[in-house]
């Protein structure tokens, strides 16, 4: 037997064992076929092939039809018998459904949308034969009402320490092919930090005559940025990604899935981040510029101007370990220089900036948070303040190892000054009572740094650090940190979010007089 939503038993795929868990939630209704129903409904069949051509019947079959034909009921009513049941009759005709693999990574397997009582069949051939075509065992295949939804989205809580909401208007392809930059919204706990609207957008729906995909110009976007907010909250509790439709004011899950939490905390959406790491090059050359999301195997590093995090792309790019931007907002033109960070900004690195404008503060202001071209226009790495490499091979840098036998040594055009022991605060038990001239300050495994950095004073300030915010450099400046040292190997994010900090200090003095 099929098992419906609300009885679901046993291994029948992360979909919809998720989907199932969601109680407090609306979910469209659902049936799955199960591994042993699947190898019977395709019994002494194997490989892609087979499947594809094979004629579908017995049991299994008038079992599956029998199911479809009752998706748009309830349970109380598929459960009731003679005129009770024929009362609903209307609402049992042709329902419309999508049947997709309900196994782990959805997103490699072939899925079917709008599917009707002509061609049922064919698309749970399709869905199983794109399964076998990468696995020995039988996949569960899950078969839903599908609802004709005003806009369609995601909530991805594990984007990074804020989540993430990407919204299309219409039909739920354009998200899943990256055909369109989506709406986006970055939630923290506090509400909304910030968001990306494209009014732009084309609508994707559903033809009313002959059930064809569509395209129109989109409306006004017009949901509400309170309801985004509270149904971002409800999701980030159960600490799961969903797919949703929302239609008429209600949101209806459609797709669930585990979501691990990123360590990275996003503050500014300009593009979304694939992957880990930070790459850099020029557009057409170490970059690959594309309009829409392309296949991993065809880039090392990719920057789109459509596309979101869902879309089937890109899932697959992160299960390869690629990284990327995607729903990028600026124009991307062949022979840019771009650097995209863990912090999700991409920008030019082309021009150095000029701090002598008339009117600085616009000046820095435009080039800091600027959505015209480039989302931020030349952040460069030229910093007024000293960065150094932790342990270099040569050179200048603060040498910790065994180069300079004990303690730290620290070189600068030629010079070598010691640092002992007790000028040195690498945890808590050494804040209290630090009294010397020269500081210094190893953050890279404290918490609250910013409340240290602020409280710790001395005549000379070095800062040692590996990953922190610009938020937290930007303390740094403003109490009188003038060398920064971090490994080599993050040396050019780190001058990069210093650079943004410095001038980021500058404004809010300039604003201040």
């Amino acid at each position: 037997m099929v098992q419906w939503k609300g009885q679901i038993e046993g291994d029948v795929g992360e979909k919809a064992t998720n989907l199932d868990r969601l109680e407090d939630f609306n979910v469209p209704n659902f049936f799955v076929i199960t591994p042993e129903e699947v190898r019977e409904l395709f019994k002494d069949v194997k490989g892609k092939d087979q499947v594809l051509n094979s004629q579908v019947k017995g049991e299994i079959r008038n079992e599956i039809k029998k199911a479809y034909e009752d998706i748009g009921v309830s349970s109380e009513v598929r459960n009731a018998v003679g005129k009770a049941k024929s009362l609903v009759g209307g609402q049992r005709s042709n329902p419309r459904v999508s049947v997709r693999v309900s196994n782990k990574n959805p997103g490699e397997y072939r899925h079917k949308l709008n599917v009707g009582s002509s061609n049922l069949f064919e698309a749970i051939k399709e869905v199983a034969s794109s399964y076998y075509e990468k696995n020995n065992d039988h996949p569960s295949i899950i078969v839903q009402k599908m609802v004709e939804p005003e806009y369609t989205g995601s909530v991805i809580p594990g984007y990074s320490q804020n989540g993430l909401v990407e919204i299309v208007e219409g039909l739920g392809s354009a998200l899943e092919e990256g055909s369109e930059r989506p709406h986006f919204y970055l939630i923290g706990r506090r509400g909304i930090v910030d968001k990306d609207i494209n009014n732009n957008q084309i609508k994707v729906e559903r033809n009313p005559i002959n059930g064809e995909k569509q395209k129109k110009s989109s409306s006004k976007f017009n949901m509400d940025d309170r309801e985004i907010k509270e149904f971002y909250g409800e999701v980030a509790q159960k600490d799961i990604g969903v797919k949703f439709v929302y239609k008429r004011g209600s949101f209806q899950i459609v797709d669930a899935w585990s979501e691990e939490g990123s360590e990275r905390r996003i503050e500014k959406l300009n593009g979304i981040k694939i992957g880990s790491g930070s790459f850099s090059g020029e557009i057409g050359r170490e970059i690959k510029r594309a309009e829409a999301p392309i296949s991993p195997e065809k880039y090392r590093s990719m920057v789109s101007t459509k596309g979101g995090y869902t879309s089937s792309k890109v899932q697959k790019s992160r299960r390869n370990g690629k990284t990327a931007v995607v729903g990028y907002p600026g124009k991307l033109e062949e022979g840019d220089n771009l650097r995209i960070d863990d912090e999700n900004i991409v920008s030019k690195e082309d021009r150095k900036e000029n701090l002598d404008h008339e009117n600085p503060v616009e000046e820095l202001s435009d080039n800091i948070d600027s959505r015209e071209g480039t989302s931020v226009k030349s952040l460069g790495s030229d910093t007024a303040s000293e960065v150094l490499p932790l342990d270099p091979n040569r050179g200048d840098g603060l040498y910790t190892g065994s180069v300079f036998d004990k303690g730290k040594k620290l070189v600068r055009k030629g010079e070598k000054q010691s640092i002992e022991e007790k000028n040195t605060v690498d945890g808590y038990e050494d804040v209290f009572g630090f009294e010397e001239s020269m500081l210094l300050l190893d953050i890279r495994e404290l918490d609250n740094q910013e409340e240290i950095i602020e409280y710790l004073d001395a005549e000379e300030k070095i800062l040692l650090l590996e990953n922190c915010s610009v938020k937290v450099l930007e303390k740094a400046v403003e109490q009188g940190f003038e060398m920064f040292v971090a490994p080599a190997q993050k040396l050019d994010r780190v001058k990069a979010k210093i650079s943004k900090a410095e001038k980021r200090f500058i404004i809010n003095e300039l604003r201040e007089k």
